[in-house]
């Protein structure tokens, strides 16, 4: 899979399952969060489309007041299936936008993210997940599945690297939109 640069006009951010229950138990949840809700707001500036994903809304609850007021209005897909591309409306989705590059922030590394991303890169997408956005309930569970993501094709990258790569160049419209939330 390329490891070229992300382009702002070729992708997509995606919000994977950030919900109730599974969140208070995840490591490292307020980091995450504070990731997830950076890369949205970013993503929010630039006009970078965000698909939003729910596991199984009715036992686990619905997406955390947080999420849910960065992105007001935005409907997510319902999912029972770990992996978003399990859920056809997911996947129509993300068609009708006509991009390849996926952005990935979300719960839990090891299950809803890694089958996302296998199946992500087996349809042809180019999967690149935010290390500081993404957890799980143990910290052997995300670093296996990033070692076996990576060798699978998708790019592990924090934040600020997304960012940064997303906007190349500084004093341009976007990189002064933009110029807040890089320093936070």
């Amino acid at each position: 899979m390329s490891q070229e640069l992300i382009r702002k006009d070729d992708c997509v951010l995606l919000v994977l399952d950030i919900q109730g229950s599974l969140f208070h138990m995840v490591q490292d949840k307020e980091r995450m969060l504070s990731a997830a809700l950076r890369v949205i707001d970013f993503a929010k500036c630039l006009g970078i489309p965000v698909v939003m994903t729910e596991q199984y809304p009715k036992g686990l609850g619905p997406s955390l007041p947080e999420i849910k007021e960065a992105l007001p209005g935005l409907e997510p897909v319902v999912k029972t299936s770990f992996s978003c591309f399990g859920e056809p409306r997911f996947e129509e989705r993300l068609q009708s936008l006509g991009r390849k590059t996926i952005i990935v922030v979300g719960m839990e590394t090891h299950i809803c993210v890694m089958q996302t991303t296998l199946d992500g890169i087996q349809r042809g997408y180019r999967m690149y997940l935010i290390a500081e956005g993404i957890s799980s309930f143990g910290e052997l569970n995300t670093q296996v599945a990033f070692e076996r993501l990576r060798a699978a094709g998708a790019t592990v990258a924090t934040v600020e690297m997304a960012m940064f790569e997303i906007l190349r160049v500084a004093k341009t419209p976007d990189f002064q939109k933009s110029f807040n939330l890089l320093k936070r």
